[in-house]
């Protein structure tokens, strides 16, 4: 179960608080592309925070993408962050450290935690020269086997 809680494998979701809350999240070639540009513009880049991503989006808008590539119907779960929030916090006090994965997706997926970069930071796209990625673009390639660029 991936971290924002998409199984393309078994294609099962676990949705949380409803699924409507947007989120800023980075595909792994978006990631490599901002550190070559980070590397490259030191002058520009030292000593701040950039924020990057490839898209915002929510989990029912992720869902109904992966659905409409696969063709198939997901199983969903619902759940809430809270709940999470609170078994990661059990798990990893015990030195179980799945409980981490259970924390980050309350991060993530969770009201408060300014995982909106389009609403709460100022994004670095741009500024890093980074190409621009979707939602489609990415849940198409995830769908069919292929690299996002």
């Amino acid at each position: 179960m991936g971290l924002v809680g998409f199984n393309i494998h078994t294609k099962e979701a676990v949705i949380f608080d409803g699924g409507n809350r947007a989120f800023s999240t980075s595909n792994l070639s978006q990631v490599g592309n901002a550190v070559v540009a980070v590397l490259s513009k030191p002058e520009e880049t030292a000593n701040q925070f950039i924020y990057i991503d490839s898209f915002t989006a929510t989990q029912n808008e992720i869902l109904a993408e992966l659905e409409k590539a696969t063709g198939e119907k997901w199983k969903v779960t619902e759940s809430t962050t809270k709940e999470a929030k609170t078994e990661g916090q059990a798990l990893f006090a015990k030195g179980d450290f799945s409980g981490l994965l259970l924390l980050l997706k309350a991060i993530f997926l969770g009201e408060g935690y300014g995982s909106d970069f389009t609403k709460d930071a100022v994004l670095g796209n741009e500024k890093l020269g980074l190409p621009n990625q979707d939602l489609v673009l990415t849940v198409t390639a995830l769908a069919t086997g292929k690299a996002v660029y």
